[in-house]
């Protein structure tokens, strides 16, 4: 008897062992939630979609996009962080909520941010711009830097919230140019940023060009600037920050994925490749060739890992320069 006993505990121990591998092998056999961290329609929200359509065919699993916005990110994050490490709850999050909120709010997120969260795919850059609205008075960057100089605390400019790389870029510049202009955080992120831009409730802000050239060119809003080293095709007219004198304000706009620090390194790996592959969809390629969105090197999970926490000591630096904190 005794003999037997311990017989079925050990096939019983082996068998527990045994789970989590099977699992992993298995893995997905059910759908995966992806949560953004603004409401529908922005950037972060397109390339949501956009990539859960390629990957629904390569996973073989249904990819269920929800909007979690709020709270700079941090409403999206507690929810991945509360969801079981199994790799079917992932976050797709961007430079302001995943790079400059774990810096800004790191008390208030009631985390440990850097042990619970990484990094498993590099999803995209875009060139930001600086926009305002077609009513604005100033037609050039320089004549913006003037009127804002000559008119302090009456400039609006908007952005996704506090720590948004939008306030970072501007506060940035105000910085360097010794501007005194009123923040306006506006919460559904980048539809409701061009949406307030447009009606006149904020005069100006940093964009990405993605959703921005087809207004510029229509002549909907006014484009001053972009972050690009060279002259963006989508918007020839625009001059480069460098050429103003202006090539180190500011942060670039990315886009990418995570999931729990705890989720097994043989699902993060398969989700990264998933990825990869959706990247070189020739859907995904058109729409990013068609918006300036640009698809970054091939990284594996490891590897962009390091890479968000490399940003994040970059980032660190230029906060620290610029003194935004939070109250």
């Amino acid at each position: 008897m005794r003999r037997l006993a311990i017989a079925l505990v050990s096939a019983l121990a082996l068998g527990l062992a045994a789970a989590p591998a099977l699992a992993q092998a298995d893995y997905p056999n059910k759908p995966i939630r992806v949560l953004v961290p603004y409401g529908p329609g922005g950037l972060t929200d397109m390339i949501a979609r956009l990539l859960a359509e390629s990957m629904r065919e390569t996973l073989g699993q249904n990819i269920i996009v929800e909007n979690k916005p709020g709270g700079s990110g941090i409403i999206a994050i507690r929810d991945l962080v509360r969801s079981p490490a199994d790799g079917y709850t992932i976050m797709i999050g961007n430079v302001s909520t995943n790079g400059l909120t774990p810096i800004l709010f790191r008390d208030r997120m009631e985390m440990d941010y850097d042990k619970q969260v990484t990094g498993i795919a590099n999803l995209a850059s875009a060139p930001a711009v600086v926009i305002a609205n077609s009513n604005f008075p100033p037609n050039t960057f320089k004549e913006f830097i003037e009127y804002a100089r000559s008119n302090p605390d009456k400039v609006r400019y908007g952005s996704a919230g506090i720590g948004a790389y939008q306030q970072i870029n501007t506060e940035h510049l105000s910085a360097q140019e010794k501007l005194k202009m009123i923040h306006i955080p506006i919460k559904g992120g980048g539809s409701e940023i061009m949406q307030n831009l447009m009606n006149g409730d904020i005069q100006v802000t940093f964009f990405n060009l993605t959703n921005s050239a087809r207004h510029i060119k229509d002549g909907k809003i006014k484009g001053f600037a972009i972050t690009t080293e060279e002259r963006h095709p989508l918007a020839p007219d625009l001059p480069t920050l460098a050429e103003l004198g202006y090539a180190h304000v500011g942060v670039t706009q990315w886009q990418a994925a995570f999931s729990r620090s705890d989720v097994p390194a043989e699902i993060r790996e398969k989700l990264n490749a998933a990825f990869l592959k959706a990247l070189k969809a020739p859907k995904v390629i058109e729409v990013y060739n068609n918006t300036g969105t640009i698809i970054p090197k091939p990284q594996n999970a490891k590897e962009v890992s390091d890479w968000v926490s490399a940003e994040q000591v970059r980032m660190k630096k230029i906060i620290d320069e610029t003194g935004i904190t939070v109250k």
